[in-house]
């Protein structure tokens, strides 16, 4: 699960020691995305195709994974806002990072908000990521626009997803086959497009996705768009 590396390991007859396994119900995903993710952005910074961003928004941020992670790599942040509409989920982020933080001042940056992306309007990031959600949203595009518009002039845009859509969330038609597609329109400077592991619980059965992971910045033409708007 998403920290469950964080955990002191099951003792022999398969019982924890300590504090026990998450809840695979708020926290249902294994860490080595967000593990790998952490790796490729490290690599970025180092050869300078991602600038440390000093504002950050990760939407559907879930158990907080997602927020430990970049705030151990954008040491100078300013800002991070953690964003998720249920209020277990922010509650359970909260005291994850809280209980594994580090000493870095960029943990002291983070605000817990608890609200959807439609109804959090009007802030604008440096680096706004959005971790596999799009195949759990009614409108993909409609999800990318609000991202978009979080997006500062020159700002970065850090998508996943496995693509996984279900018929009772996700109409055909709002569907998309890569993640590129929802960029089609707007002038984006990819950064890099690859595929992460991502293995989530589903009751007692655990799935292996190969997520969709993108890195893309705002070209110059999309800054021109933005303020004339």
């Amino acid at each position: 699960m998403e920290w469950s590396d964080k955990y002191k390991r099951p003792s022999r007859a398969g019982h924890t020691r300590s504090f026990g396994w998450p809840n695979p119900l708020i926290d249902p995903a294994r860490p080595v995305f967000f593990t790998e993710l952490s790796r490729h952005l490290n690599t970025c910074l180092r050869l300078g195709t991602l600038k440390t961003p000093i504002s950050v928004c990760d939407i559907g941020a879930g158990a907080g994974r997602g927020v430990f992670e970049f705030a151990r790599l954008f040491k100078r942040v300013a800002r991070i806002v953690l964003l998720d509409p249920n209020p277990h989920l922010v509650e359970s982020a909260q005291r994850m990072i809280e209980t594994h933080r580090g000493k870095a001042s960029s943990f002291d940056a983070i605000r817990y908000v608890c609200s959807n992306v439609e109804e959090f309007c009007g802030e604008v990031f440096e680096f706004v990521s959005c971790l596999n959600l799009i195949d759990r949203h009614s409108s993909p595009r409609r999800l990318y626009r609000h991202l978009f518009e979080m997006v500062k002039p020159s700002g970065y845009l850090l998508l996943a997803s496995p693509l996984d859509f279900k018929n009772h969330i996700t109409a055909l038609n709002e569907r998309v086959k890569c993640i590129t597609e929802l960029l089609e329109g707007d002038d984006w400077e990819v950064r890099f497009l690859t595929d992460l592991p991502y293995e989530v619980r589903e009751g007692r059965v655990w799935l292996r996705f190969a997520s969709q992971l993108l890195l893309a910045r705002k070209t110059e033409r999309n800054d021109r768009r933005t303020s004339s708007e």
